[in-house]
C-alpha cells in the first residue's frame, strides 16, 4: 500500500495493537465508572470495577448502553464529558434520541444547506 494516514499505527505489530487497545479500554471504563452514575450502577450490579478489566476478552462482560437509555428524559447524565449542546435525530415513529456534542464539536459546527 502506497499511502498511509498514520504509518506507525497502521504497521504496528498485532501484540502492540492489542496492548494499546487494552490500555485504552481500561482508561475508557475507568472514566465511565468514575463519571457516569448509570455506568457505575450497572457495573456494580454485575459486581465489576474498572480494575477487573485484565484482557480484551473482558469487554464481553461490560454492560451495554441501549437506545432507550439515550431516549430517557435526561440522557446527559450518562456522558462523561460535559456536552454543551445536543442535536436530536428522529427516526420515523420513534421518540427523539439526543446526541451530545463535545465542546470542540460545538465550536466547529457549521449549519449545512436546509
Amino acid at each position: 500500500m502506497k499511502y498511509r494516514f498514520e504509518p506507525a499505527a497502521e504497521t504496528m505489530p498485532r501484540a502492540k495493537i492489542a496492548a494499546l487497545q487494552l490500555k485504552r479500554l481500561r482508561q475508557t471504563v475507568k472514566n465511565a465508572y468514575d463519571n457516569v452514575p448509570l455506568h457505575r450502577k450497572r457495573m456494580r450490579k454485575l459486581r465489576m470495577e474498572p480494575g477487573d478489566i485484565k484482557s480484551l476478552e473482558d469487554l464481553t462482560r461490560l454492560p451495554f448502553t441501549v437506545k432507550p437509555d439515550l431516549r430517557a428524559p435526561n440522557p446527559f447524565g450518562m456522558f462523561a464529558p460535559r456536552a454543551r449542546r445536543s442535536r436530536g435525530c428522529t427516526p420515523p415513529a420513534a421518540p427523539p434520541a439526543s446526541r451530545p456534542w463535545s465542546a470542540t464539536r460545538s465550536r466547529t459546527w457549521k449549519p449545512g444547506p436546509a
